[in-house]
């Protein structure tokens, strides 16, 4: 996989099992849940539309996927590092609470992943590392799920209207989350944990926010969930889960492929991607991988707090999340 490329108005619904880089998701989903719930799960574009989720470790011997985060040990403008991961532990724990309900070969159950803020660390390079030299790499592993702090010596390409952003990084055939990292602008915008004065970001707001990507969860259409798309400074609703995102969650984590699935094989999609006025993707190179990124960007329009949808106009300058 390429460098990091910055946001664009790139799609989804053209994946491929080909090296792309960094995709930036703005564009409408793949799935669409029944007309009765509002949440959507990303999607693998294989035949088999495999759901994005965490799976237990292949080696570990366990039911449950384990996931642990580090947090950037520079912390945030005016909040420490501890007070970063405090606030990464509560929206996690909102997650992490979730019981989904029985299905026809299943009891009432808690999500089979368990997550953690585990250490304040200094980062790694957003998105996973290869796990050889060769040309194109052939395994994917994490170098680490962090929750990075981007401060005012670093580079922040995206512009100063996004806050916040979630790379997450899985198998194209499987939908298997091999990795994930938030990134949370310190340049250009202000976090507040407790009472937010105007123009800043409310901390809990926006990291369970984040964590419903990371975990593989689209926006909804439920303007009360925290999966929203709405995001205007001082919001404070995304901290406590609707039901609409645990309907979600469970949607994901009841369902899904299995990290043994397998693909046929998909001949290279366009290197300019789909129609006129279509969201769609290029490649960055011609040689097959079974990996790609995602990256999901929150913005909010300087000045504004109305609330939007960017996935559908680029120059609608409302808010995103």
């Amino acid at each position: 996989m390429g460098s990091l490329l910055g946001v664009a108005r790139l799609g989804w619904p053209r994946l491929s099992r080909w090296v792309w880089g960094w995709l930036a998701v703005v564009c409408g989903p793949l799935l669409v849940p029944t007309p009765a719930d509002a949440w959507v799960l990303y999607q693998t574009e294989s035949g088999s539309r495999c759901t994005l989720r965490w799976y237990p470790s292949a080696t570990a011997g366990s039911a449950v996927a384990d996931v642990r985060i580090s947090v950037d040990l520079n912390g945030l403008q005016g909040i420490s590092a501890k007070a970063v991961q405090a606030e990464t532990q509560r929206a996690l724990a909102q997650w992490q609470a979730t019981q989904c309900p029985a299905t026809a070969t299943t009891a009432v159950q808690a999500l089979p992943i368990t997550l953690q803020a585990v250490d304040l660390a200094a980062p790694t390079t957003p998105g996973s590392d290869c796990a050889n030299t060769a040309v194109p790499c052939k395994k994917r592993i994490s170098n680490g799920n962090f929750i990075h702090t981007i401060g005012a010596s670093q580079i922040w390409p995206y512009g100063q209207t996004i806050f916040a952003l979630t790379v997450v990084t899985f198998d194209q055939c499987s939908g298997e989350i091999i990795d994930a990292d938030i990134l949370l602008d310190d340049r250009d915008h202000d976090f507040c944990v407790d009472l937010c004065a105007p123009g800043q970001q409310h901390l809990a707001n926006t990291l369970t926010h984040e964590i419903g990507h990371l975990l593989g969860l689209d926006h909804s259409g439920a303007a009360d969930a925290t999966m929203d798309n709405s995001g205007p400074s001082g919001q404070t609703k995304k901290s406590t889960l609707h039901g609409d995102d645990r309907q979600g969650i469970c949607a994901a984590y009841q369902g899904g492929c299995g990290r043994d699935h397998s693909c046929a094989k998909k001949p290279a999609a366009p290197v300019d991607g789909g129609p006129s006025g279509d969201c769609a993707a290029g490649r960055s190179g011609s040689q097959p991988s079974p990996y790609t990124a995602l990256i999901v960007v929150c913005v909010v329009a300087l000045g504004l707090g109305r609330t939007g949808n960017a996935r559908k106009r680029q120059s609608r300058e409302n808010s995103q999340c």
